[in-house]
């Protein structure tokens, strides 16, 4: 048609880039592709796709930029076409064309997990999950105090709990508890075993004052100093003992070791009903048929 009417028109073919995926490019031969050019004049020779379905929209189907310069490109090769104007031509990116060249999220993401699994990132990542590991235990104890400590109602209930946090800690560091002894015995075990003196041995007198009133005089109000003395206590048991006992103590507490088997026989315990739901049912389905 273009011929009959005077104008002059070739005929070009080329292959589209194909697909890329997992680092490799596919080409098929589907990818290739054919279609007529024709001169225009002002404008040169242009691409005319009858059917642009692939590929780069074809160079009419542009607006002119505001140089009036009109630039198309060939997908296959890069090379630009571009009509009389002065501007620089600029690039026209494919819309269907293939992003996994460009560093996208997913690209980000795996030269992350590469990163982490090599190299000082390993190293980085195994210091980081020691650092999460070494705070389970002692998480646990906190909270399993303070679970304690909301849980006391009563002012003999909350010298209680403050009391055996004191022994437990102490525990921690190595001085064994004595359950079997009275209150006043106790004084004169924990001042010889933690080496208290001065004003921390008169602490825990008060300590265990407060204790011996609460377990055999009437009930009354928790003195305002008690938490502060047992504290007091704990922080001189503490500096008595060498480093290395205070970082097990802080780390691997008996608290917290508790509060985790606790977690573990709870969740057992949901993990497992609904077996023992279907096991019940039919233990007395059984029952039920004989």
């Amino acid at each position: 048609m273009t011929r009959e009417a005077g104008n002059p028109e070739t005929m070009a073919s080329d292959i589209d880039p194909g697909t890329r995926g997992k680092g490799v490019w596919t080409v098929k031969a589907s990818d290739a592709q054919g279609w007529p050019e024709l001169y225009l004049d002002g404008v040169g020779w242009t691409r005319i796709e009858p059917t642009p379905s692939r590929a780069t929209p074809p160079v009419y189907a542009i607006p002119a930029s505001s140089a009036g310069t009109l630039t198309d490109v060939n997908p296959a090769t890069g090379a630009q076409t571009t009509a009389p104007g002065g501007a620089a031509p600029k690039r026209l990116v494919d819309p269907t064309a293939s992003n996994a060249a460009k560093p996208g999220v997913a690209t980000s993401l795996s030269s992350g997990l590469r990163w982490l699994t090599h190299g000082w990132g390993l190293v980085l990542l195994a210091f980081a999950l020691g650092l999460l590991a070494s705070l389970i235990v002692p998480m646990a104890a906190k909270w399993r105090r303070r679970q304690n400590l909301i849980a006391a109602r009563t002012s003999a209930q909350q010298v209680e709990v403050q009391w055996t946090l004191l022994t437990s800690s102490l525990s921690d560091l190595g001085i064994a508890r004595a359950p079997s002894r009275t209150p006043r015995q106790l004084r004169n075990y924990y001042d010889r075993e933690a080496s208290l003196q001065g004003a921390d041995s008169e602490a825990l007198g008060r300590v265990v004052h407060t204790l011996e009133s609460s377990r055999y005089a009437a009930p009354g109000p928790v003195p305002d100093g008690f938490a502060a003395d047992a504290r007091r206590v704990l922080r001189a048991a503490e500096a008595a003992h060498r480093p290395r006992d205070r970082i097990r103590a802080a780390l691997w507490s008996s608290d917290g070791l508790a509060q985790l088997r606790s977690m573990r026989a709870s969740v057992a315990w949901y993990v497992g009903a609904p077996l023992r739901y279907l096991t019940d049912g039919f233990e007395r389905r059984f029952r039920d048929h004989r």
